[in-house]
C-alpha cells in the first residue's frame, strides 16, 4: 500500500514527508529504523529515476529533500540525480535554502563530477548572497567551508573572504 501512496506523491509531498520523518527521527521516535528505510525507498522511487522526475523539483523542495536525507546519513554521492538537480537550482537558491544544503554538499569529498559541480555552485552562491545571510547563516556556512572545502581554488578563498567580512 505504501508503494501506491508513494507513486502518487508530488514533489512538495515528498519534501514534506522527508522533513517530517527527519523530525520524527530527531525526536527519538524511530527506534526500529523504519524512517531510514522509508527514506531510501522514497529516494529510489522518486528522485533517482522513479515516476516523478527530479526535474519537477524547485529550489525549496530540493533544499528540504537534501537537508532531510543528509540528516538520515544518506550521502549525496549516492544520489547523482538529486545532486545534479541541486547544482542546477543552486544559482536561484535564497540564503535559507543555501544554509540548508551546504552542510550536505560540503560534508563530503567531491568524489563524483556532480558533487564537484555542487561544491563550486555552493561557493559561487555563497559569494553572491553573503550580504543577505543572517549571523547564524554566516556561522553555518563558515563552518562548512572551514571544515570541508579545499582552499586551493580562488572560489573557495573568495567565499571565505566574503564570510569573514560579514563576521567582522
Amino acid at each position: 500500500r505504501g508503494a501506491i501512496v508513494c507513486s502518487r506523491m508530488v514533489p512538495r509531498d515528498v519534501a514534506l514527508v522527508v522533513n517530517a520523518l527527519q523530525r520524527r527521527m530527531g525526536e527519538g521516535r524511530d527506534s526500529e529504523g523504519h524512517c531510514g528505510l522509508f527514506i531510501r525507498k522514497l529516494l529510489n522511487r522518486h528522485l533517482e529515476g522513479g515516476p516523478l522526475k527530479c526535474e519537477d523539483y524547485n529550489a525549496q523542495n530540493i533544499a528540504l529533500v537534501v537537508h532531510g536525507i543528509s540528516k538520515f546519513g544518506v550521502q549525496l554521492s549516492e544520489c547523482p540525480v538529486v545532486t545534479s538537480r541541486l547544482c542546477h537550482l543552486l544559482p536561484e537558491m535564497d540564503a535559507q535554502q543555501l544554509v540548508m544544503v551546504a552542510p550536505a554538499v560540503c560534508g563530503t569529498d567531491a568524489v563524483t563530477p556532480e558533487l564537484g559541480a555542487a561544491h563550486r555552485a555552493v561557493l559561487e552562491r555563497c559569494v553572491e548572497i553573503a550580504d543577505s545571510l543572517t549571523s547564524q547563516g554566516v556561522s553555518i556556512l563558515f563552518n562548512c567551508l572551514a571544515k570541508d572545502i579545499s582552499l586551493s581554488s580562488p572560489e573557495a578563498w573568495q567565499a571565505v573572504a566574503k564570510l569573514c567580512g560579514r563576521m567582522a
